[in-house]
């Protein structure tokens, strides 16, 4: 386990060991959540706008939608 401060501003950086391990690159995006009191820091998945699903997904407009979603959608429209 490695120890960190927060900056000032209350970023930090991700010692670059376990970037290489998880093959981020600068510019990368992580996925942060949080676990009870533990922070999770994981690399980016894209995840559907509305639902939050992973699986089966499309980027429209700069926004990721699952299928059911956009299935969805579709009906409301018509």
């Amino acid at each position: 386990m490695k120890s960190k401060k927060l900056t000032k501003s209350g970023g930090m950086t991700i010692p670059s060991d376990l970037r290489r391990e998880l093959n981020l690159q600068p510019g990368d995006a992580v996925d942060i959540d949080n676990q009870g009191d533990k922070l999770i820091i994981s690399a980016h998945i894209d995840r559907c706008f509305i639902c939050q699903e992973e699986q089966d997904t499309v980027k429209y407009r700069g926004k990721v939608f699952c299928r059911q979603c956009i299935e969805t959608l579709g009906g409301m429209i018509k």
